[in-house]
């Protein structure tokens, strides 16, 4: 974890999320899955956790990211 942060300013665990909302942005706009098995996915056994989580990190919902994206594609 030293080496990491030296390396990347960022901790482990910070690098992960980042993958994993990199990944679940990839799905929602690459992908019809629905969100909760987008959440199953990447490893989530609760849908409203992975929301939260998601949400959490980026200040939008899974949801209406997709919704936005998409308006922003047409």
């Amino acid at each position: 974890s030293g080496l990491t942060s030296q390396l990347l300013d960022k901790s482990p665990s910070e690098i992960i999320c980042e993958r994993i909302i990199a990944e679940a942005e990839r799905m929602l706009l690459g992908t019809n899955y629905n969100i909760s098995e987008i959440g199953n996915c990447l490893g989530f056994d609760d849908n409203s956790y992975f929301v939260k989580y998601f949400k959490k990190y980026t200040g939008i919902s899974p949801l209406d990211f997709r919704r936005s994206s998409l308006k922003e594609i047409s």
